[in-house]
């Protein structure tokens, strides 16, 4: 479906009492009105504990029962985090890391109690660099070590080509036997139908052979497809990018960073470019169409520019997938309720069979008692 205007516009904000950070992830819980803003590096305001929350309903910051248990672990300058509404109220937080170090955070965060809990999830597991829902399976993609760091890379780390699934119902993380076709830096993530298109930032060197590409996998069969789409929009070098699936759309918005850093830093070094820091388009990728289908300013379109979402079923089951080792490496699949279900299904059918005989037996028994003993008259 073309991506074409409608009714839902552009609103600006409130940002009373915000910081300004960069390198976090960012996750909207629609039922409770809730804007969550987690993790983050080079804060400008030292006060900055790593957590922020913005309410929809009250349009204001930062509201005192949010912040409440909120891990000192976490803390502050945590790079590149990603996280995914895997329920109402339940956020899974993945991969955030710190410079030249092995911490890393991966925790579940249930909205649903007072206070919230912050459930960590113990794993040896790199950060990740794309990550997106499909029913009950969440998808991770990519990684960067932050340990190893070559001077070449000023602090952005080493890319790598990981991939992992993390099944919801089970709670558990598995390794899949595909692997992305190359290592990427940044990435926006969408899913439409039975694919899941990852629009990747890659490059052979620090500032030179940058390109943007789309890489879509089949979520039917679990795998790559070989060919990749680069975007005839995006003509200069890019580094990194932010983006969003709209709920229900088919289309994935990219706004793109041209230089090394966000707004909130300057690379002090003449040799590197720090004029143009961010670009002022977003880009518009349409995934059933497969094509790059508009531009946007956000300086003189966004006010005026609206979205109109595809009709979907969101709740139909997933696709069907044999679970053998060309798919996934140890791969459980959410049978429980299936099982249970039939379980429940036959001690129903048990108990009745047994309540048949037991009447069966009485009213037998009852025959017997009333019938005339003729011999003793």
């Amino acid at each position: 479906m073309p991506f074409v205007t409608s009714s839902i516009p552009w609103v600006a904000l409130n940002t009373t009492n915000a910081f300004k950070i960069c390198d976090m992830t960012c996750v909207v819980e629609p039922s409770m009105g809730l804007l969550l803003v987690i993790g983050g590096s080079w804060a400008q305001d030292p006060s900055y504990e790593g957590f922020q929350v913005y309410n929809f309903k009250t349009d204001v910051w930062n509201e005192a029962l949010y912040l409440v248990g909120y891990p000192s672990e976490i803390g502050i300058g945590i790079f590149q985090p990603r996280s995914v509404l895997i329920e109402p109220g339940i956020v899974l937080i993945w991969g955030g890391t710190r410079y030249s170090s092995t911490f890393r955070v991966i925790y579940k965060l249930n909205m649903t109690v007072t206070p919230w809990k912050w459930e960590p999830i113990m794993t040896t597991v790199l950060n990740s660099v794309g990550i997106a829902r499909s029913r009950e399976r969440v998808f991770i993609f990519g990684g960067i070590d932050k340990v190893n760091i070559p001077s070449t890379t000023v602090g952005e780390g080493v890319p790598m080509n990981l991939s992992y699934i993390y099944d919801i119902t089970k709670s558990q993380i598995l390794k899949p036997d595909y692997q992305l076709p190359f290592a990427f830096t940044h990435s926006v993530v969408g899913v439409v139908g039975d694919f899941m298109y990852i629009v990747v930032f890659s490059y052979n060197d620090f500032l030179e052979n940058r390109q943007m590409s789309i890489i879509p996998l089949n979520l039917a069969q679990l795998k790559f497809e070989t060919s990749f789409e680069t975007s005839s929009n995006s003509t200069k070098a890019r580094l990194r990018a932010a983006g969003v699936q709209p709920p229900g759309s088919d289309v994935i918005l990219v706004k793109e960073i041209l230089a090394l850093f966000y707004v909130c830093v300057t690379y002090q070094n003449s040799s590197l470019p720090d004029t143009g820091i961010t670009s002022d388009t977003m880009l518009v990728y349409n995934m059933t169409l497969r094509s790059w289908t508009d531009t946007v300013n956000l300086v003189t379109d966004a006010s005026a520019y609206h979205f109109a979402f595809p009709k979907e079923n969101l709740s139909q089951p997933s696709p069907s997938v044999t679970p053998t080792a060309s798919n996934l490496q140890n791969l459980q699949w959410p049978t429980a309720a299936i099982v249970t279900t039939t379980i429940l299904a036959i001690i129903i059918i048990c108990m009745i069979v047994v309540v048949i005989y037991l009447i069966k037996k009485l009213k037998s028994q009852r025959q017997v008692v009333e019938t005339p003993e003729y011999g003793n008259e």
